[in-house]
């Protein structure tokens, strides 16, 4: 057993296929699985929903309604013209993500400082983010995430350079998420 067993937590993805992965962020502490955050020291700090690890790769996942953001945003900013509040909502969208993949490697950093089972197992592992999207059924919603989607990934890619996270996918969780994850993920 090691250290991040506690995390363990497994999710359905797509409605068809249930995979292993480590939760980071637990508000709902409830459910019996410890918040990673706070058992390393730092909080309720800002860090991505989960991560699993397969073979060079740690995969950090963040779990978004972007749609619900966006349309929450457009109303508390709806003074703003259109122009200024696109600009608005879209760096308010990009920092809140990575700001979420920074707090995500703090507490991988924290929780290898503390077990040296966890450092030797994500020693020298690259990292991916994927920014899963829910709640895109209808098709105003898929076509503004198509328009979201590059400028998002360009943005993101702009920060989180490849010395920080190797790969950047923004998928929507409907289509892509199985395939992806069922090629990447495992248990260590």
């Amino acid at each position: 057993m090691t250290p991040l067993d506690q995390f363990r937590e497994k999710i359905v993805v797509a409605d068809t296929r249930e995979i292993e992965v480590f939760r980071m962020d637990n508000t709902q502490e409830s459910a019996g699985i410890p918040d990673m955050r706070k058992h390393v020291g730092l909080g309720s700090c800002n860090c991505c929903d989960y991560f699993f690890i397969h073979n060079n790769k740690i995969v950090l996942i963040e779990e978004t309604r972007l749609m619900d953001t966006i349309e929450n945003l457009k109303q508390d900013c709806s003074y703003l013209e259109i122009e200024h509040l696109r600009d608005f909502v879209s760096k308010y969208v990009r920092q809140e993500n990575y700001v979420k993949v920074y707090g995500a490697l703090l507490v991988l950093c924290r929780l290898a400082g503390q077990y040296g089972e966890v450092s030797k197992l994500i020693k020298d592992k690259k990292h991916d983010f994927y920014l899963v999207i829910e709640g895109i059924e209808s098709e105003e919603a898929r076509s503004l995430f198509d328009t979201l989607r590059d400028s998002l990934f360009e943005q993101l890619r702009s920060v989180l350079t490849k010395n920080v996270i190797d790969k950047i996918e923004v998928m929507p969780s409907t289509e892509h998420l199985a395939s992806r994850l069922s090629e990447n993920a495992s248990a260590p």
